[in-house]
C-alpha cells in the first residue's frame, strides 16, 4: 500500500496535519497521559487512562514509521529498528534502575534483584504477571517490556503482510480480534489472575495495535475527510468518548466484564478520538497555540523521564508535602513540576546525547555490503 500525496489544495486539513515529520499536539498528548498516570498513583483520580493513550499512542507512531520505511526501501529492517528503539528507551531504563537500587540500598530497603532481572531482559510485564503484580520502584516499568516485545513483533507481521500482498488494515484488524479471543480465552477458560492478565503481551498489546490500525486507516483520504468534516463536533465527540470511558469504569470491578468488554472498548475509543486532538492542535486557535507552546513541547519531550522517575520522585515529594500538611491538589502540583524538571534534564542531558552516541557508533551495523554486482566500477 502506497499513500499518493495530494495537492496541498485538495489534501483535507487532517491529512496536512499527518504529513509534518513532528505531528502537531503529539507532546501534548505525551505529557497529558503522564500526568494522567501520576495523578492516578497519587490518588487524586480513581482511575487513569494514562497508560493507555500512551500505548495507543505509541502503537499509531511506531506504524507511521514502520510504513514510512517500507514506502521508502520496499522493506523493513527489522534489526535496525529494534535496536533503534532500543537505543531510544533502554539506557534511561538501566539507568534508573542502577540508581533505583542504589537507593534502596542506602536507605536499607531490600533490593528486588530477580525484578531488575526481568528489566534487563524486557520480560518485566511477565515477571512481574507472574509474582502477583509487586509493588516496588520497578512496578510500572513492565509497560515498557510490553512495548520492547511488541517493537520486535509488530514490523515482523506488517513485513509478512506487504509481501503477501495483503491489506494492513484488514491483517491489523484480525491481530486485535486475536488479542481479544485470548484474553477472553485466559480470563474465563484459564482462569488466569488479574496481575497476568492485565500485563501480558498476548492479552495488552491490543493498545498498540488500535493506534497502529488507525495509522493505517489515516493514509486514507476518505478516514481524513470524515474526520475534517466531524471536526466541528470534536469537543462533543470527545466528551462522549469519555462518558463511555467513565462507565466503563464504574462496572470494572467486575473481573469479567473488565477483561471481555472494558479493555477491548478503552483502546478503540482513544484511537478513534486521537484525530480530533491532532486537528484541535494543528488550528491557529489558541487552543492550537497551547498545545504547541515551548513549554508542552518540552514537557512531552521529557515525559519518558518523568514516567520513569515518578514512581519514587513523585511519591517522595508528594509525601513529603502531604507530612507538612500541604493539600493533595498543591502538594501534587509542586510534585509534577519536580518531576517535569526531572524528565527534561534526562531528555535533553542525558537521553539524547546517549542515543546519538549508540547510534553513530553502531551505524555501521545495519548498513548493507554491496555485492559485486553493485559495486559501481572504476573508470
Amino acid at each position: 500500500m502506497r499513500y499518493q500525496p495530494a495537492s496541498a489544495i485538495d489534501t483535507p486539513p487532517l491529512a496536512r496535519s499527518l504529513a509534518v515529520q513532528r505531528i502537531p499536539g503529539m507532546d501534548a498528548l505525551r505529557l497529558l497521559a503522564v500526568l494522567m498516570v501520576m495523578m492516578g498513583h497519587t490518588g487524586l483520580i480513581e482511575w487513569s487512562y494514562g497508560l493507555h493513550v500512551l500505548l495507543v499512542f505509541s502503537g499509531f507512531l511506531i506504524t507511521r514509521m514502520l510504513m514510512a520505511e517500507h514506502e521508502r526501501t520496499g522493506t523493513i529492517d527489522v534489526p535496525r529498528f529494534v535496536w533503534h528503539r532500543a537505543t531510544r528507551l533502554m539506557p534511561a531504563l538501566l539507568a534508573y534502575t542502577a540508581l533505583g537500587a542504589v537507593y534502596l540500598a542506602v536507605r536499607g530497603t531490600p533490593v528486588p534483584w530477580w525484578a531488575m532481572a526481568s528489566v534487563v531482559a524486557q520480560v518485566h510485564n511477565y515477571y512481574q504477571g507472574l509474582t502477583g503484580g509487586q509493588t516496588h520502584y520497578l512496578s510500572h516499568v513492565w509497560s515498557l517490556s510490553l512495548q520492547e516485545q511488541f517493537y520486535v513483533l509488530w514490523p515482523v507481521i506488517l513485513l509478512w503482510a506487504w509481501r503477501r500482498g495483503m491489506r494492513l488494515e484488514w491483517v491489523i484488524t484480525g491481530y486485535l480480534v486475536g488479542v481479544w479471543g485470548i484474553r477472553i480465552f485466559e480470563c474465563l477458560v484459564l482462569h488466569l489472575p488479574d496481575e497476568y492478565l492485565y500485563r501480558a503481551l498476548e492479552t495488552r498489546s491490543d493498545n498498540l495495535a488500535a493506534g497502529g490500525l488507525m495509522a493505517v486507516l489515516l493514509r486514507k483520504q476518505a478516514w481524513t475527510q470524515a474526520y475534517d468534516r466531524l471536526r466541528r463536533w470534536g469537543p462533543a465527540l470527545l466528551l462522549l468518548a469519555g462518558v463511555f470511558l467513565r462507565l466503563s469504569v464504574l462496572h470494572r470491578a467486575n473481573f469479567t466484564y473488565k477483561y471481555v468488554f472494558s479493555l477491548a472498548l478503552d483502546p478503540v475509543l482513544i484511537a478513534l478520538v486521537m484525530p480530533f486532538v491532532i486537528v484541535a492542535a494543528s488550528s491557529p486557535s489558541w487552543l492550537g497555540r497551547a498545545l504547541n507552546s515551548r513549554l508542552v513541547v518540552a514537557g512531552g519531550q521529557g515525559s519518558y523521564g518523568m514516567y520513569l522517575s515518578h514512581q519514587i520522585l513523585l511519591h517522595g515529594c508528594f509525601s513529603v508535602l502531604l507530612h507538612h500538611h500541604w493539600g493533595h491538589g498543591a502538594a501534587f502540583a509542586v510534585s509534577a513540576v519536580v518531576v517535569a524538571c526531572m524528565g527534561h534534564m534526562s531528555f535533553r542531558y542525558f537521553e539524547t546525547p546517549v542515543r546519538s552516541f549508540l547510534e553513530a557508533r553502531t551505524s555501521h551495523w545495519f548498513q548493507r555490503r554491496q555485492t559485486p554486482a553493485q559495486t559501481p566500477s572504476s573508470t
